[in-house]
């Protein structure tokens, strides 16, 4: 078991700032809530997902995820 799951950090360019979770055993079943973020001049955003690992008596599991996600480069920066 992880015994750190969230984490905090600042990237190697000193403008980027990101944090990422998760929670295991959620609801007590097994399942995870997962959480990340980012912010630098160039990319932001923040994303979050559930995964069930075993959804069925079978097998098989859910895994379901949605973020948002924005850039803040110029059109110029694309052409080479």
């Amino acid at each position: 078991m992880d015994d750190h799951p969230w984490e905090a950090g600042r990237g190697d360019d000193a403008e980027t700032v990101r944090v990422s979770g998760r929670h295991v055993n959620f609801f007590g079943n097994a399942s995870q809530l997962v959480a990340n973020a980012k912010y630098s001049t160039v990319l932001r955003g923040a994303g979050f997902g559930y995964e069930h690992p075993c959804l069925l008596p079978t097998g098989g599991s859910l895994s379901v995820r949605a973020g948002a996600w924005w850039t803040n480069e110029s059109p110029s920066a694309w052409i080479p």
